[in-house]
C-alpha cells in the first residue's frame, strides 16, 4: 500500500502546463496550442522561455 500512496503523491505533484495563442485582430478568445504534464510540461515551458 505504500507504494500505491507514492504514485499518487507523484501524479498530483506533475507539474501541469497549457500554452495559448492570443491576437486580438483575429481571435475571439486565446487558443490553447499545447499542454502536458511531467516531461512534456517541461518541454512547453523550455520552448516559451525561448520565445
Amino acid at each position: 500500500m505504500a507504494a500505491d500512496s507514492k504514485n499518487n503523491l507523484d501524479k498530483e505533484h506533475l507539474k501541469k502546463t497549457v500554452a495559448l495563442k492570443y491576437d486580438h485582430t483575429k481571435d475571439s478568445a486565446p487558443k490553447i496550442i499545447a499542454s502536458g504534464k511531467g516531461n512534456i510540461a517541461e518541454k512547453i515551458l523550455k520552448k516559451a522561455k525561448i520565445e
